[in-house]
């Protein structure tokens, strides 16, 4: 996992901005109500394209990327692989309700953490913390 520049004198959650990318409605919705009750700011999309665009307008303030990676069109892979060639700082969680772990097209092209579905808030927390904070 990769650290973050100027990202190790602050708490897990204060000033950070989260990018969420679900299809999922109802789990979008969740993910986007617990996180901001941790007082994170929080940017929700529903597919991959959405949040490209998102990134591109809030570049210097997403601090995280947490994504499905089963999306519509743009898959969580193909999401990643753009944000590893023009975001290389920003940390990429990917979650799944695949069984196993899911094929990666390339071997170089890994999230920063996979959590599994169906997710316990407290992985969510843990996983954000371990890469924000590291």
């Amino acid at each position: 996992m990769r650290s973050i520049p100027g990202l190790k004198s602050k708490t897990a959650s204060q000033a950070f901005t989260l990018l969420i990318v679900e299809d999922d409605a109802s789990l979008r919705n969740l993910l986007e109500r617990y996180l901001t009750q941790m007082a994170y700011s929080v940017i929700a999309e529903s597919n991959a394209c959405a949040a490209l665009e998102t990134l591109e307008q809030h570049r210097d303030q997403i601090a995280l990327i947490m994504t499905d990676v089963s999306l519509p069109g743009m898959d969580g892979y193909q999401l990643l692989e753009k944000v590893r060639q023009d975001y290389p700082h920003i940390p990429v969680i990917f979650m799944t309700g695949l069984g196993g772990d899911p094929d990666s097209p390339n071997d170089d092209l890994q999230p920063d953490a996979l959590l599994k579905k169906p997710i316990s808030l407290a992985e969510i927390k843990i996983a954000i913390e371990e890469i924000l904070l590291k």
